[in-house]
């Protein structure tokens, strides 16, 4: 590992926004600053060796400044954070739950916390985490997955088609309320929602495999092969496309 102590005045700089969110201390002391430039230092050293992805030289340094300053919600949420990139759901859910519960307010770790309660499989605490940031079009698009996943396909709907109706123009909820529309046997309606999406965003490959298989619920074969077909050139190469797309498309006349 890079001798930390070499990064501190590197890390000053690059974390100095890092600690815009921090509540001034009531009584400021040679301790508290002490401590505040310390916590500074390696939350930027931190952030360097995120970005490098040395992810245990990153766990290891937000760690000091979580000792250094353990009442602070912005280290507590940026370890949950890289908790939840490397997949360690149980830790981003301990760490983000710990960030919301002193900082309410920030919907990213909202999200985020959302999104680790379903990577550890609480679906339910998933979606109270969605539900508590009702404004966010992202969070509500997560929560409406979390129905789905767990079967609640009207729930789904019932969320989705409000998020749609809030915000028309943001292309990742048509996608998600193709599949329950999909998913509620409405065909029709989830044709117009996937194309809808397909407007939005042409690369969304997932429009078109949703399309495909609405088509095919509603009998239309040669639809059906033409929108395989535009799946398959926006992915080529991955599972998905190999083992249900490039299939679908060759058993279609």
């Amino acid at each position: 590992m890079t001798p930390v102590r070499s990064l501190f005045a590197v890390g000053a700089l690059t974390a100095s926004c890092l600690c815009a969110c921090e509540p001034e201390p009531p009584q400021v002391t040679t301790e508290t600053v002490a401590s505040a430039v310390e916590m500074t230092a390696w939350m930027g050293a931190g952030a360097m060796a995120q970005r490098s992805r040395r992810f245990e030289d990153a766990v290891e340094l937000y760690g000091r400044a979580q000792r250094a300053r353990p009442e602070s919600p912005v280290i507590a949420a940026q370890l949950g954070l890289l908790h939840l990139e490397r997949k360690n759901h149980e830790d981003a859910t301990r760490l983000l739950g710990d960030a919301v519960s002193k900082k309410d307010d920030v919907a990213a770790w909202w999200q985020a916390l959302g999104r680790a309660h379903e990577g550890a499989g609480g679906l339910e605490k998933a979606m109270k985490a969605y539900a508590l940031d009702p404004t966010n079009v992202d969070n509500q698009v997560g929560r409406g997955r979390s129905l789905l996943a767990a079967g609640k396909v009207e729930a789904a709907l019932a969320l989705l088609r409000v998020a749609a109706e809030d915000a028309p123009r943001t292309k990742s909820i048509h996608t998600t309320l193709g599949e329950a529309l999909l998913a509620s046997d409405d065909a029709d309606a989830a044709l117009e929602a996937f194309k809808r999406a397909q407007e939005l965003d042409p690369g969304d490959k997932m429009a078109f495999a949703g399309a495909a298989n609405a088509y095919a619920a509603k009998g239309d074969a040669a639809k059906e092969r033409e929108q395989w077909s535009k799946y398959v050139v926006r992915d080529c190469c991955s599972d998905y496309s190999k083992n249900v797309a490039q299939e679908r498309l060759s058993a279609r006349p």
